[in-house]
């Protein structure tokens, strides 16, 4: 092979590799986002909940006791 074509198939492959390295750490990024979202989403049903459950509660201090 000529020099020329060495060269330019090595820098194809160095291209390549830093591609693939650049791949692999967008992965591991989305990755970690969506365990984050996934942690959001549980917290947010939490909270849900315990907002529902604490304006039920709510619901019964405003009632008037029974003698009026």
């Amino acid at each position: 092979m000529s020099q020329e074509l060495e060269n330019r198939i090595q820098l194809l492959e160095e291209k390549f590799e830093y591609q693939d390295m650049t791949i692999e750490t967008l992965n591991e990024v989305i990755i970690r986002q969506q365990r984050s979202i996934d942690k959001l989403q549980t917290d947010l049903q939490l909270l849900k909940e315990q907002l529902l459950a604490s304006s039920h509660n709510l619901e019964d201090v405003n009632e008037p006791p029974p003698h009026y």
